[in-house]
């Protein structure tokens, strides 16, 4: 069995003057990604929108806003479909100057909080697992540099030493990085504004009913879905 990890995040740019970034994955088994991509595509089809069509947090509105909760109430039913996402406060040049990082370095460091739950909990049930494959967005003409620098860290970095298999990839066609990024906008985004009445909260407050909180840290045996805030937690 072949494990994906989905991956996307929000507000990861060094200075973009947002406090806090956040890292979502959304993984399965390899073996079950051909039915949930048909499962979404059918919702997409439900709303008549294309199915090539790109979910992203950015886009949701009154006009769109049951289609992206009929998404995350899909997500939140199916247990073989789970979320990790790792909310954490940027560290300043000072402070990474102080313990002789850079910026990536610290990105990377995040990706590992963001992978260490779930592989520790599979590997505590002895659940037996080949490849570990990162389906990360492609963002930019260096993604595929950064990703190869990113698995070479984690797999120095994880002592049980899974293999580590980076690619990036066009977030339309993989229904699972659209729910990614659409859980990351949210965590930012209820950082940000907790009050706002908006359709993007309102979809915030659905995320917490079907899946879990937002702002609030979850228990290390939070399986379906789990949220680790790190203020000053670090490599």
């Amino acid at each position: 069995m072949d494990l994906i990890f989905y991956c996307d995040e929000s507000c990861h740019i060094q200075f973009d003057h947002v406090e806090y970034m956040s890292l979502v994955t959304v993984f399965c088994s390899k073996s079950r990604t051909k039915n949930i991509n048909r499962d979404i595509r059918k919702i997409k089809e439900k709303y008549r929108i294309d199915t090539n069509q790109e979910l992203k947090w950015t886009k949701i509105s009154n006009s769109n806003l049951q289609l992206y909760k009929e998404i995350i109430n899909y997500i939140s039913e199916k247990t073989y479909i789970r979320v990790r996402a790792v909310l954490a406060k940027k560290r300043s040049v000072d402070e990474l100057k102080l313990r002789n990082k850079t910026y990536d370095q610290w990105y990377h460091s995040i990706y590992y909080y963001l992978l260490k739950h779930p592989l520790d909990l599979i590997t505590e049930a002895k659940v037996e697992f080949d490849d570990c494959f990162l389906f990360i967005d492609k963002k930019d003409i260096y993604t595929n540099e950064n990703i190869n620098i990113l698995a070479n860290y984690l797999n120095r970095h994880f002592a049980y030493g899974h293999n580590f298999i980076p690619k990036a990839v066009e977030s339309h066609e993989h229904q699972l990085v659209q729910v990614a990024d659409i859980i990351a906008g949210a965590l930012t985004y209820r950082k940000r504004f907790p009050q706002s009445n908006t359709p993007k909260n309102e979809l915030c407050n659905f995320i917490e009913e079907k899946l879990g909180p937002l702002s609030v840290k979850s228990s290390y045996k939070s399986i379906n879905y789990n949220l680790l805030i790190m203020e000053k937690e670090e490599l």
